[in-house]
């Protein structure tokens, strides 16, 4: 699977929203190492799959004492939202001027024990 970015219009046009059962997807982040890649930015994501979008989900970790998203850290999240089927691609950013470096994603639906290939962004 390949990092893209969507713009609004096509995120729109990517299905409609996902409805019935919701999973639980366990996505796992990885921030790149170099100087200034993290951010303190909230950060969201939304996943795509043949029954649809899960629509914008802020990742949020379960302590508030850690810090997400900071130089080289690998945070991972559970999400509840609906079943998209076989993931196809996901959106994920945040609405901050201050850059981040994401270097990997990998999303994998506890449900259906399906794992997605990790998505990987080099350097450049």
């Amino acid at each position: 699977m390949r990092l893209h970015n969507l713009s609004d219009e096509e995120e729109q046009g990517a299905g409609a929203r996902a409805g019935g059962e919701h999973v639980t997807y366990r996505i796992t982040v990885w921030t790149g190492r170099q100087a200034g890649a993290g951010t303190d930015a909230p950060v969201k994501i939304s996943l795509f799959g043949p029954l649809g979008g899960t629509g914008p989900h802020a990742l949020e970790g379960d302590d508030p004492a850690c810090d997400e998203f900071q130089d080289g850290s690998t945070d991972t999240f559970r999400l509840a939202a609906p079943d998209v089927g076989h993931l196809r691609h996901i959106r994920i950013g945040h609405d901050s001027e201050d850059g981040w470096f994401l270097r990997k994603v990998r999303c994998r639906s506890a449900a259906q024990r399906a794992r997605s290939p990790p998505l990987r962004r080099g350097a450049g």
